[in-house]
């Protein structure tokens, strides 16, 4: 079975049809370049985290927030 290619705009265009978006025609253009602008930028949204990089003693069980 051979891969197909999705283009940019049919994904954008599933994940809107999937959350019930409806893109007016006339704003369809800007709508949709915003989306790919977004989902191109996840990879910086989306990092793993370390433990290491977690602050130390934010939550000490048993004891009250000041």
């Amino acid at each position: 079975m051979a891969l197909q290619h999705i283009s940019e705009d049919d994904d954008v265009e599933r994940r809107f049809h999937a959350a019930g978006v409806v893109v007016p025609t006339d704003r369809a253009a800007g709508t949709y370049a915003g989306a790919r602008r977004l989902l191109s930028s996840l990879h910086w949204l989306r990092q793993p985290r370390l433990a290491a990089a977690e602050p130390s003693n934010i939550f000490l069980p048993g004891r009250d927030p000041v």
